[in-house]
């Protein structure tokens, strides 16, 4: 809850891929093909308690915004055949989840206090 996480998707130009997020109060958010389109994209995950800033303009391609702490992801992304395993898999490789500290190369903030 300190601590938001940064997930960073590859360009995904020959096959669809899509990441959605569900908090606990069923509220939507979408990454992906349709969504963001298939190029490379930094994205920043923050809960309702997160009170940091983002960082200078650029940095990331979008802030999702939660209004609870815990979510849920899918992420899908197409398999074009049995003989399409080993790139699907360097594709699935090239995604990366992390916390924001981490992006930064910076020490993990405190825990959040347990309400």
């Amino acid at each position: 809850r300190a601590d938001p996480l940064v997930l960073q998707i590859p360009a995904i130009k020959d096959r669809y891929s899509v990441f959605q997020f569900v908090d606990l109060c069923t509220n939507p958010h979408f990454l992906g093909a349709r969504a963001t389109g298939p190029e490379a994209g930094t994205y920043l995950l923050t809960g309702p308690t997160w009170r940091g800033q983002a960082g200078d303009e650029g940095t990331f391609d979008g802030v999702l915004p939660f209004d609870t702490d815990l979510v849920f992801v899918i992420g899908r992304t197409l398999l074009l055949g049995a003989d399409d395993v080993p790139s699907l898999a360097e594709v699935m490789a090239s995604y990366a989840l992390q916390h924001l500290s981490a992006y930064r190369g910076q020490n993990a903030p405190p825990p959040a206090p347990v309400t």
